[in-house]
């Protein structure tokens, strides 16, 4: 378990890419760990130095300044990733994450289809839970229907647990869409989001 953050006595000044925490390495950094997290910092990016934990299984970069990761990340037993709350742009960089089940990535700066869910192409067999909520591509009128096109296997998305509905999705004519029973919605709030969002 590695934590760094506000309570672990750096500045946030201090972690500005982990490359550049690579002196620290022998000290703090284990290759063999298992979580990492790096969050509420004034991180803004991260490069693919995070590939040398191979053996990660959950990394959380939450609350950071994040605009980018560069290069892409080739984590090969990562199943959870939260990147929620920062400010990223695209999903690109995920796309050699094959084992990953879980992707937090609201309340970032997602706006189009192609550079947020298209870039999860690759994960549609493992990805099960899925939250790109507070996102301007969340607005999209495709994007709902677009989501459970692309990824076949998602159980949870944008904290909604798609079992709940009768039918995820069927085709009409052609056009995906969620065709909702009334009593899988059990408050008025849940009826006013699926008419939001759905």
């Amino acid at each position: 378990l590695l934590h760094i953050g506000d309570s672990q006595g750096l500045e946030p000044s201090d972690i500005a890419v982990v490359s550049e925490l690579e002196a620290l390495r022998g000290e703090v950094f284990d290759d063999r760990m298992r979580f990492v997290s790096v969050n509420h910092t004034k991180i803004e990016r991260f490069d693919d130095s995070l590939n040398r934990f191979q053996r990660l299984t959950t990394l959380d970069l939450s609350h950071n300044h994040l605009t980018s990761i560069s290069g892409n990340l080739a984590l090969p037993h990562l199943q959870v990733l939260n990147v929620s709350q920062n400010f990223l742009k695209s999903l690109d960089c995920l796309q050699h994450l094959l084992s990953l089940r879980s992707l937090n990535a609201s309340g970032n700066e997602l706006a189009s289809l192609h550079r947020s869910v298209h870039m999860l192409l690759p994960l549609a067999r493992t990805l099960t839970r899925l939250d790109l909520s507070r996102n301007i591509v969340a607005a999209h009128p495709q994007y709902a229907t677009t989501v459970v096109e692309v990824l076949k296997s998602l159980r949870f998305f944008d904290s909604r647990d798609l079992s709940k509905f009768s039918e995820k999705y069927t085709h009409n004519s052609g056009n995906p869409t969620f065709k909702l029973s009334s009593s899988s919605l059990q408050t008025k709030r849940d009826r006013d989001i699926v008419r939001r969002n759905f």
